[in-house]
């Protein structure tokens, strides 16, 4: 991770399915996943199950500046303030409406 100069930040997550969503409805209906990390999330796509990534990049250079890993399930909310005190150098930080 490289420590942010006073350019330009983004923030952003993304879910990354960890199988294939009909396997995911049928282990929920028998409430046995293998995966204990992963869980359903909403993204614009829909319901997926899997993990967020979380990032932090700088937009200047493209080089990640933090990244974090949680269940899908975690609101984007609550990480982007976390990423947000990481790029605190930064003139601009551009997120979404999460």
């Amino acid at each position: 991770m490289i420590e942010p100069d006073d350019g330009n930040a983004a923030v952003d997550s993304s879910i990354v399915k960890t199988c294939r969503d009909t396997t995911a409805q049928r282990r929920g209906k028998n409430k046995k996943y293998k995966d204990n990390e992963s869980s359903w999330g909403y993204s614009t796509m829909g319901y997926r199950y899997g993990r967020k990534v979380h990032a932090a990049i700088d937009i200047d250079s493209l080089s990640v500046i933090e990244w974090k890993i949680t269940t899908a399930s975690v609101y984007d909310k609550n990480i982007a303030f976390e990423m947000v005190d990481s790029v605190g150098n930064c003139n601009y930080i551009l997120m979404d409406a999460a």
